[in-house]
């Protein structure tokens, strides 16, 4: 069941990603963040692998609310949490915007747990979000298996 899962998410986030995309073929760490949570709190990615004593596969979704695919993606992201709620996948939104991110929820619904991170500052290289001259490369997803590997960005 976890190979169809992880399968399908594959699937979907590649069909609805527009930027360059990249399946890793070797295993490479995630990189620690903690950010603030939109709501209040803040989160430390190496918290979400082992909630309720399940190993999870953790999908990252980098936004701004200037990015139109962003929004055709956050209707599927939002698909794919209904669907696979109880699969052990959680689903990470991550602004990048230094403002505005009440506007676009009004706009753009979702139950998602949204971090903020302005200007992609704390993830930004790490993860491959900003190019070699700062500008942001949206949308971009990045799933991390139950091993804590980047498998695909």
């Amino acid at each position: 069941m976890k190979k169809i899962v992880i399968l399908t998410i594959f699937y979907l986030v590649f069909i609805i990603t527009y930027t360059y995309t990249e399946v890793l073929k070797e295993n490479k760490p995630f990189v620690e963040f903690e950010l603030e949570k939109y709501r209040g709190g803040k989160e430390k990615l190496s918290s979400l692998f082992n909630i309720n004593d399940t190993d999870n596969i953790i999908i990252l979704n980098f936004f701004s609310k200037t990015c139109e695919p962003c929004k055709k993606e956050l209707t599927v992201l939002n698909k794919l949490s209904s669907d696979f709620k109880n699969d052990a996948v959680i689903i990470r939104l991550i602004n990048i915007d230094k403002e505005g991110v009440e506007e676009y929820l009004k706009e753009n619904k979702t139950e998602l747990t949204i971090l903020l991170d302005p200007e992609a500052l704390r993830t930004g290289k790490k993860y491959k979000i900003l190019d070699d001259y700062d500008r942001a490369n949206l949308p971009k997803t990045i799933i991390l298996d139950k091993n804590k590997n980047i498998r695909y960005i």
